[in-house]
């Protein structure tokens, strides 16, 4: 009677811990599978900051391209005599 209570507890723990794995299984890929979808979004956010950026500096560069330009037109009014 022990032995068989025995194997019952012994049936009874080895399936507790095979659903345990089973869960422990699931969950992690569950996890697994949010931190994709996090890491994927963080990208996608990043690239478009990088191409706002981008896109920031070449305005940048225009305006200042401009500004120069005008500097310099003032500069020659100054120092070259209008003929």
């Amino acid at each position: 009677m022990e032995e068989k209570a025995n194997a019952v507890m012994a049936a009874a723990r080895a399936e507790i811990a095979a659903a345990l794995n089973a869960m422990k299984k699931e969950t992690q890929a569950e996890v697994e599978e949010k931190i994709a979808e996090g890491r994927k979004k963080v990208e996608a956010e990043l690239q478009e900051a990088l191409a706002n950026l981008e896109r920031q500096k070449e305005e940048t560069i225009k305006s200042l391209d401009s500004q120069i330009a005008d500097l310099s037109q003032e500069i020659v009014k100054k120092v070259l005599p209008i003929a």
